[in-house]
């Protein structure tokens, strides 16, 4: 999109952890609240974030974490796990600041830049949504996802989208 600024995509280190969990704090509370049917453990996440995925994942390669920037400023991040048959989008958070301005489209397409090497065996990117955030998933039906026949997660609420390539 034209009105789009032009993105860094870069690496996330631990240093990040304190914003990207603020900031998905501040965009993901009532969906995470209502998938998990009660108040959403933000203290045990972020020590999740930083032990577990951080630590160990992105050492070994597991999981690989962006944060979008513009600038010098901070706009979002994304988190993708590769898996042998697709690539499952675990997070995707834009602050809302920067919303609305085709950059969440441009990011979202720009994964199939890095398709093949995540996963060069398969041709399916998915993720999930929660079944009451009618903005994602028009968002994401605009970009080609479809929600799965057999994708509604009862216990998270949650809908599992696809597109394949």
């Amino acid at each position: 999109m034209s009105n789009s600024p032009p993105i860094l995509i870069i690496k996330s280190s631990l240093g990040d952890v304190s914003w990207i969990v603020n900031l998905a704090y501040n965009q993901m509370n009532n969906y995470l609240e209502y998938a998990y049917s009660t108040n959403f453990d933000w203290e045990t996440w972020e020590i999740d974030m930083r032990g577990v995925i951080f630590s160990e994942n992105i050492d070994n390669g597991k999981v690989e974490m962006f944060q979008q920037k513009t600038s010098v400023k901070n706009i979002g991040f994304w988190w993708i796990t590769p898996y042998s048959d697709h690539l499952w989008i675990d997070a995707f958070v834009i602050d809302p600041k920067f919303q609305n301005r085709g950059i969440g489209s441009n990011l979202i397409n720009k994964i199939s830049d890095y398709f093949q090497f995540f996963s060069p065996i398969t041709n399916r990117i998915e993720l999930g949504v929660q079944n009451n955030n009618k903005i994602a998933i028009s968002f994401y039906k605009k970009l080609e996802f479809e929600i799965h026949p057999d994708s509604h997660l009862e216990s998270f609420n949650t809908l599992r989208m696809v597109k394949v390539f």
